[in-house]
């Protein structure tokens, strides 16, 4: 048996009730950006290893982040995700 703790930014997760490849359950159904995860394998022995995943954000003047930095210096870019109710749809998109 495994646990795990997840801290939170303030953010809107854009990625919030998507379903897609890389949209893990922890990011569909956060409200918020996941900034720090600790995983604890064995709830028997928890410093045992354990794991903590740390992430820093940058974000748009939408709140939205645009890119992400972890601690060994590893960053990506991130795309824009544009939800249904957002999306201005043209007569005869196919929508």
């Amino acid at each position: 048996m495994y646990s795990a703790d997840y801290q939170y930014d303030d953010k809107i997760n854009p990625y919030y009730g998507l379903f897609g490849p890389g949209i893990t359950e922890q990011r569909r159904y956060s409200l918020n950006i996941i900034v720090k995860s600790t995983y604890t394998p064995d709830v028997t022995y928890p410093t045992a290893n354990q794991t903590t995943e740390v992430a820093s954000y940058e974000y748009n003047a939408q709140e939205y982040p645009t890119s992400v930095i972890y601690p060994s210096g590893i960053s990506a870019q991130l795309k824009p995700v544009l939800k249904c109710s957002e999306r201005q749809l043209k007569k005869g998109s196919g929508w």
